[in-house]
């Protein structure tokens, strides 16, 4: 197998008790669970997701995640532990803290939803493509950190075309005077290769105004967000590419493979952003902080396409019109090999036109080999994966044969590699 990663959630540790954890015949006496995982475990990379909520000072939402990160640190230290990693997410809620006798309010607005979409983004960035065991620590984490740590966790590994397996922990729920818990594996299996992606809208909307006015909005859209305006151009080539991953179609994969440049400018810009629109007024008994934006629907797709690309990449994969049929079989052992009905179709598909493309010096139709009469109909496309008689041309250099679509049909073979996605209002 390869590299072995721990994640685990952490809430506020300040009323943690001790106790002792329990492991098949393994226990560890102390305050959390993640010491023992790590010794039976032995990861080669441990990531704490914490909360911004921690924090009790801050001019700026910098410093506000700097002191969460900090408090949490000293916890590891008081623990005993240590990690490679710690993500501080956004948090939401109302909260009373007691620092060296004194009350302390804090104060944090925003959208729940962006913890998610912020994680997602997080992890996405740290994750290698590369068979991977993630062993995912739920006993911590208030109410909704474990929920959706796990569905960010889940939509990521579903997209690596490795083989993952997952193990997901939980501890017997703590009462006062309990002296004794059971870490439970809640689960342990090996994720098959299945990404989820949501249509990106037209729009591509990247963040969402909560608290601005018109004027800003202006500024933020008209002046800002510039990498954005360079991404949304490509919003149909981004849905084919998204496409021709879902349903199967490996010549539609190499001619709207996205540039990853673009994409990582445009996440990083909208990150920026994101934290650049927080506002936070810290005074002596009170710290708030308000999230101007929020993190928008279409964000988490985009971190999702990018990582299918960075994924791809590693497998060959580059963006080109004129493919050669042994490269559409390689990507379909590497990749579709995976899903046995995608699979079986493609390989059908391809041993067709290995079979009967004979020798053509010049571009031809492809429909002049199979012997087809009709006209581009698009559920062909989808049921001879993306290798529509009419849609694709081929010629033979040598023995090798080459593919790529029509000119003039590019249009609807955006559109059709595009059809079936789940879109954002279905």
């Amino acid at each position: 197998m390869g590299e072995r990663i721990c994640i685990a959630t952490w809430g506020n540790p300040q009323n943690w008790e001790d106790v002792n954890y329990v492991l098949d015949e393994d226990s560890d006496y102390g305050k959390t669970s993640l010491k023992l995982l790590q010794r039976k475990i032995e990861p080669d990379m441990t990531v704490l997701i914490g909360l911004d909520t921690l924090a009790r000072r801050g001019s700026s939402y910098e410093e506000v995640r700097e002191s969460a990160e900090g408090i949490y640190r000293n916890y590891l230290e008081k623990f005993g532990l240590t990690v490679d990693k710690i993500i501080i997410a956004p948090g939401v809620g109302e909260f009373k803290e007691k620092v060296d006798g004194i009350d302390i309010n804090k104060i944090f607005i925003g959208e729940m939803s962006d913890f998610y979409s912020y994680i997602l983004h997080e992890l996405e960035e740290i994750l290698p493509i590369e068979d991977l065991e993630i062993h995912l620590d739920l006993t911590h984490g208030i109410n909704f950190m474990p929920v959706l740590t796990y569905r960010a966790v889940m939509e990521l590994v579903e997209i690596i075309p490795k083989k993952v397996k997952l193990f997901v922990y939980n501890s017997d729920p703590f009462s006062k005077g309990v002296g004794r818990l059971r870490i439970n594996r809640v689960e342990s299996s090996e994720i098959p290769w299945r990404p989820s992606f949501i249509k990106l809208s037209n729009s591509m909307e990247l963040l969402r105004p909560i608290d601005l006015n018109e004027s800003e909005k202006e500024k933020l859209f008209k002046s800002e967000l510039k990498e954005y305006k360079e991404a949304k151009k490509g919003i149909k080539e981004l849905n084919a590419f998204i496409g021709s991953i879902a349903n199967g179609l490996p010549l539609a994969l190499f001619t709207f493979y996205p540039e990853i440049e673009l994409l990582d400018r445009c996440i990083e810009e909208t990150m920026k952003i994101y934290n650049d629109y927080v506002e936070v007024n810290d005074e002596k008994m009170e710290i708030r902080v308000k999230r101007r934006l929020s993190l928008g629907r279409d964000f988490p797709s985009l971190i999702k396409l990018r990582l299918i690309a960075r994924a791809l990449r590693e497998l060959g994969v580059e963006k080109k019109s004129e493919v050669e049929l042994a490269e559409l079989n390689e990507l379909r052992e590497k990749l579709f090999q995976r899903n046995e009905r995608m699979n079986a179709m493609i390989s059908y598909d391809l041993n067709e036109i290995e079979e009967k493309v004979g020798q053509a010096a010049d571009w031809r139709k492809l429909k002049e080999f199979l012997g087809y009469k009709g006209n581009y109909d698009h559920r062909n496309f989808l049921a001879h994966s993306g290798l529509e008689r009419n849609a694709v041309e081929v010629k033979r250099e040598n023995d090798k044969i080459l593919l790529k679509y029509c000119e003039d049909l590019i249009k609807r073979v955006k559109e059709d590699s595009a059809r079936g996605l789940l879109s954002w209002g279905q």
